[in-house]
């Protein structure tokens, strides 16, 4: 099922009615649902947050002063500003945050002062990545207002390669997400309601195929994918690729946002990075080598033999910066998908 721009707005405004605490319309189909499955989870999370300690408004926000600062780097290589004659007031851009674990939805209401500064930040001044500090808003876990904050370019742009919270390998990938990992994006593909995760995987070109490598399993994940022209000139029947990639509620195939031809060290230093980040959900502490060993054989069981653990290590991206209150939902998700 595709959604046309105008569709994708409309249920743009019910999402966003959700999440202020009204009721689900009463829909059928696959979006009715959605809806309802939104809606369900939706209420559950200020429960979550209450037993983090932190305190929801009533329209199911959390103020950022409540949380911490965050940064944002638009999951889109290049910001396009959208213009209000076709699209109206409200912008909608997909966003890599490692503070809140997400990618999430920044709505810009384009007439508030905050989001008008956001906005001719990323469009104007092109800046790689914004800060938020203050009286921004989170609609946990997905969607941020920039409300009153005072918006400024970032320290660190995050590229999709080395995002933590977008890591995903054979042995979760096969599950469906949970239904609240869902963001509004106009940008990145045709209008939809997307999840986004990276993964490594073989391409294997006589099945029009590719196979997702493994995390700590022992099996990679055959899915069919269509790989852009561009990233198939560089590759081999065998060669390895990491895809940036999302799939909708209603629709269980992957579509391909932007793919790169990597190597075996690479592989590696994604699995580290995804084993890492799942342990910080867990509240786990960092990889030991134990951890690192049974990545590695994990990987050499597929087919994957690195050469240089160092060098993958080196690559890995291991810092943690997850705020609590968004580790204690992403957990919480977790436990449910």
């Amino acid at each position: 099922m595709r959604l046309s721009a105008d569709d994708l707005r409309a249920l743009a405004r019910v999402i966003e009615r959700i999440d202020d605490g009204k009721a689900p319309p009463r829909v059928g189909g696959p979006v009715g649902l959605f809806f309802r499955q939104y809606a369900r989870f939706r209420r559950e999370v200020a429960h979550v947050l209450a037993r983090a300690g932190v305190a929801t408004a009533a329209d199911g926000h959390i103020q950022g002063a409540d949380l911490g600062s965050i940064e944002m780097t638009p999951l889109s290589s290049v910001y396009t500003a959208i213009p209000n004659d076709l699209w109206g007031p409200v912008a909608h851009v997909p966003m890599v945050c490692e503070e809140l674990v997400h990618v999430i939805d920044l709505t810009l209401w384009l007439n508030a002062r905050a989001a008008n500064e956001v906005d001719r930040l990323l469009s104007v001044d092109q800046v790689g990545a914004v800060r938020l500090a203050g009286s921004y808003r989170w609609h946990a876990p997905h969607r941020v207002t920039p409300g009153e904050a005072s918006p400024e370019p970032a320290q660190t742009e995050v590229r999709w390669h080395d995002a933590r919270c977008l890591k995903a390998t054979a042995d979760d990938l096969a599950s469906p997400p949970h239904p609240l990992e869902y963001t509004i994006d106009f940008r990145l593909g045709p209008p939809g309601v997307k999840t986004f995760r990276s993964f490594v995987a073989r391409y294997v070109p006589e099945r029009t195929r590719v196979d997702v490598l493994p995390g700590r399993g022992a099996r990679t994940l055959p899915i069919a994918l269509e790989l852009p022209r561009g990233s198939l000139r560089e590759l081999r029947g065998g060669g390895l690729v990491m895809v940036l990639g999302f799939r909708e509620p209603w629709d269980g195939d992957w579509t391909v946002v932007a793919a790169d031809a990597v190597d075996k060290t690479t592989a590696l230093a994604h699995a580290l990075t995804w084993a890492d980040f799942r342990l910080e959900v867990e509240g786990s502490p960092p990889l030991a080598d134990a951890d690192t060993l049974e990545l590695t054989a994990a990987l050499r069981a597929a087919g994957v033999a690195v050469s240089s653990v160092g060098a993958a290590l080196d690559r890995a991206t291991l810092v943690r910066c997850g705020l609590p209150a968004a580790l204690a939902v992403a957990r919480w998700l977790r436990a449910r998908t």
